[in-house]
């Protein structure tokens, strides 16, 4: 079984090596995004096992947005 993690990170490179490391490392299906708006949307068209989350988006605060995805 595939762990699935979603990255949710506005800055590329941070976000870019997170997904790097978790595809070698933990052979995770890896999926990023960089904004509240795209983590809702992937949400709800998908599960995933492990969530990293930056706390200060661009359009949501990390905490907020954990508590509506945990709904």
């Amino acid at each position: 079984m595939t762990t699935r993690a979603l990255i949710i990170e506005d800055q590329t490179t941070l976000r870019e090596l997170l997904s790097e490391l978790l595809s070698a490392r933990r052979a995770c299906e890896v999926v990023a995004c960089a904004t509240g708006a795209e983590a809702r949307s992937l949400f709800t068209e998908s599960a995933f096992d492990l969530v990293l989350l930056d706390l200060v988006l661009p359009d949501a605060h990390g905490l907020e947005l954990l508590a509506e995805l945990q709904r």
